[in-house]
């Protein structure tokens, strides 16, 4: 009887075996897809000088993959729609192309290299530009060699960050003062 129940075990584990779907395993480890590293409003923020493009999945990219971007005025219109609708006076400005210049509007996504990612520089000149003001640029991924894009991640809002030796655009600035009052005589 022992030995029947044995065979009838190893009967229904082959079985079970043989009734298995094959295992897709580049379908099961994620799609590579390009995107660009952001918040969730599309910002990228940061004392630094760049932005970041990345391929996600969870396989090293198997060739390299050239990313284009493009200027995009429209991304930073409806960014200040969705985030102050009608207050005009709280949207964030564009920061006019004589502030800002980028060698190669891509990068290129290096097949085997550890990093997943690649950054695009952009240099900024502060000079003229107001601290109390948000500057913006817009861009977007317009083409890619290869895989897909991932749409909600597509787009970016490089925010200009500003710093001297009294204050910051990234945090709250708090001015102290002291002083001492003299009499006449």
């Amino acid at each position: 009887m022992k030995t029947m129940i044995k065979k009838a075990g190893y009967f229904l584990a082959m079985f079970a075996l043989a009734a298995c779907e094959p295992f897709d395993f580049e379908q099961e480890m994620g799609q590579k897809v390009i995107c660009i590293i952001s918040d969730n409003d599309l910002v990228y923020t940061g004392m630094h000088g760049y932005i970041s493009i990345n391929c996600g999945g969870s396989l090293q990219i198997d060739r390299d993959v050239d990313v284009t971007l493009e200027y995009a005025p429209e991304v930073l219109q409806s960014y200040n729609k969705i985030k102050y609708d009608i207050d005009q006076s709280k949207y964030a400005k564009e920061l006019p192309s004589k502030y800002y210049s980028i060698a190669q509007m891509g990068v290129t996504l290096k097949a085997g290299s550890p990093d997943t990612y690649n950054v695009m520089p952009i240099q900024v000149k502060p000079e003229g530009l107001s601290p109390d003001s948000i500057y913006l640029i817009p861009l977007r991924i317009k083409s890619v060699s290869a895989y897909s894009v991932n749409p909600d991640k597509s787009q970016v809002l490089y925010q200009v960050q500003m710093k001297n030796l009294y204050a910051r655009t990234d945090e709250a600035t708090i001015y102290n003062a002291a002083g001492k009052l003299q009499k006449e005589g």
